[in-house]
């Protein structure tokens, strides 16, 4: 899926498929809390995949033009490191809603709501960046 991310990205521009990609997972988020099936947790699960790829191909290879050599090896620790702090604040998020609201379910429901609403916060960042190829 990446090579194709790439190749879609290469035809219309980085920067809108980084917001294409956004929003579909941002949409992806919110859908995931009204699901009710198994086979609907995965075909949502498949589809906010590829949206997720469509955001992420885009923009690191924008970084990867932009860092020097010795930059991109931060970039990616730092990355990890934030990444691994979002999946924590979501647990906690999950966990305290599971512990207030009595209920399992409206603990992972939460936190797809509040994964949903960062993901609006990274698509208001996403007019930050700068694209020189299209």
């Amino acid at each position: 899926m990446a090579l194709v991310a790439g190749k879609i990205s290469q035809k219309y521009g980085r920067l809108k498929m980084i917001v294409a990609g956004l929003m579909a997972i941002t949409v992806a988020h919110f859908a995931r809390v009204m699901v009710s099936t198994g086979t609907h947790v995965v075909a949502l699960s498949f589809l906010a995949g590829i949206a997720f790829m469509v955001y992420f191909v885009p923009l690191y290879s924008i970084y990867a033009d932009i860092a020097e050599d010795e930059d991109v090896l931060e970039f990616y620790a730092l990355r990890d490191f934030f990444l691994n702090i979002g999946k924590l604040l979501t647990y906690v998020v999950a966990a305290v809603a599971s512990i207030y609201f009595g209920s399992f379910k409206q603990g992972i429901a939460t936190a797809f709501v509040y994964t949903g609403f960062c993901t609006m916060i990274l698509l208001g960042y996403s007019k930050w960046l700068k694209e020189e190829d299209k």
